[in-house]
């Protein structure tokens, strides 16, 4: 199944401590859980005496508190206007009382921790004033609750700031936080970012409230408040594909990774996992000929694609991606259009037309290939698919034209101003074998309700006129 957005792109990208928060892709169709767990990456309850950090079998309890949703406790004492004169006047006397809330409203430890990330990420904005002007940005507790402000090292220790108030056991760790793109080979990794691990019960848990509060939106040199619980318990298998703890006693996972098998890895972020079940193998970098392949098998109900951006003008590639939609999952080819470095973005739909980055890596290319896929046009064709013909099209040239489209009921090929329609075999495949004029530039596939009624188009190909 092929699937072609004509889209306004918005790429909301990542600021490190010297950058602390996330990078997102965020795409928007405008103009025209289940978590998944490889062979490796099962977490296993670790022997205290030999593990300092001993982390949980299962993160089931612990997931049910990334809701997406902050508790309204919190969200009204942030608003309420005598806690805020305190936050400014008596940082002591507000964290007592925030404290008090909190630990007389929860009913556990997991509890009491996703109130106080949610009081951090709904309070707390990223200074990206203070890091753009290389102004001293305090990280001290007291100082960050009065401006509201902070960088990752604020975030992390106002967090344990409260945690220790609550008796919650809270370190902050220092390692390195990845960007849409792969870190060189050469490259040492060298310490831009904090966050935290707390311990409930037995067992400790990732916590990063800086990706939880905030975001850099590329196109406003901005920085953008975006509340999520993405980064709230986050399984360690999971979060070692964002972040590389330099003590690797932090990776709270079984079998620890270094420095060059974290920066191998491609960037997957936690909707990534909640999406996606399995996937072939996939590298930080992927060298290839011209064509590039991937199969994902996801849950049900997800709805993933790809765009392929140019790694210089950061553009989409058009007619050069092509997505097969099967039952058992989606399979994605890439043909290069000349050789180069493509940044590869797999996007899941979060709702209506909106897409979210999930995961980012590189495909470099070592030729160009001829190959041109036709280009789907936004329409309201539902679960379109094309079966053929999924090669360049030449003009003076017969194809076997095959698509199926289950909520139409007529579908016709136009082309220089003549229409063919095409013949319908039941169960929403049409077909027929059509001869390209050769004069032809474009072909387009439309597809209507009523034989006579008003026909959209679904997809287009261009032609190659070359002889």
């Amino acid at each position: 199944m092929m699937f072609f957005f004509k889209l306004k792109i918005v790429f909301v990208l990542a600021i490190f401590c010297v950058a602390c928060a996330p990078k997102q892709a965020v795409l928007n169709e405008s103009d025209d859980a289940s978590q998944q767990m490889s062979a490796n990456s099962t977490s296993v309850v670790s022997d205290s005496s030999i593990v300092k950090y001993p982390y949980p079998l299962d993160y089931k309890h612990a997931y049910e508190y990334r809701t997406g949703i902050p508790y309204e406790q919190v969200a009204g004492f942030i608003q309420n206007v005598q806690n805020d004169s305190l936050r400014i006047n008596d940082t002591e006397k507000y964290v007592t009382k925030l404290v008090l809330m909190i630990d007389s409203v929860a009913k556990d430890d997991f509890e009491k921790v996703k109130m106080i990330y949610d009081a951090l990420t709904l309070l707390l904005d990223y200074d990206i004033e203070g890091l753009t002007n290389h102004s001293e940005i305090s990280s001290e507790w007291d100082d960050v609750l009065v401006s509201k402000k902070a960088v990752c090292a604020g975030y992390a220790a106002t967090f344990k700031k409260l945690c220790d108030l609550l008796k919650i056991p809270c370190e902050i760790v220092h390692g390195y936080a990845r960007g849409l793109t792969p870190v060189s080979s050469n490259e040492e990794l060298v310490p831009n970012h904090a966050w935290n691990i707390v311990k409930i019960k037995d067992f400790w848990y990732n916590v990063d409230c800086t990706w939880g509060s905030n975001s850099f939106d590329s196109r406003t040199s901005e920085s953008v408040h975006r509340y999520t619980t993405d980064w709230l318990f986050l399984n360690g298998e999971h979060f070692g594909y964002t972040h590389f703890p330099m003590d690797s006693n932090y990776q709270l996972i079984a079998t620890k990774i270094n420095q060059e098998k974290f920066k191998n890895r491609p960037r997957l972020d936690p909707a990534f996992f909640e999406n996606v079940n399995s996937w072939t193998e996939l590298n930080a970098a992927n060298v290839v000929d011209s064509s590039f392949q991937l199969n994902l098998s996801f849950r049900k109900n997800a709805n993933i694609v790809l765009v392929v951006f140019d790694k210089e003008t950061n553009q989409p590639l058009q007619d050069k991606v092509l997505l097969r939609r099967g039952d058992d999952g989606l399979h994605v080819e890439f043909q290069a259009p000349y050789s180069g470095e493509f940044l590869g973005v797999l996007m899941n739909n979060v709702k209506e037309d909106t897409y979210n980055g999930c995961a980012y890596f590189l495909i470099r290319a070592q030729k160009a290939s001829s190959v041109q896929y036709p280009r789907f046009l936004r329409s309201s064709a539902k679960d379109v698919v094309i079966e053929s013909p999924l090669v360049t099209l030449h003009a003076d040239s017969t194809y076997e034209f095959r698509v199926k489209v289950p909520n139409k009921k007529y579908v016709l090929l136009y082309c220089n101003g003549k229409k063919n329609r095409l013949n319908s075999l039941g169960d929403g495949y049409f077909t027929k074998r059509i001869k390209i004029p050769q004069n032809a530039k474009e072909v387009i596939l439309e597809a209507s309700d009523s034989e006579y009624g008003q026909y959209e188009g679904i997809a287009k190909y261009s032609i190659d006129d070359t002889p």
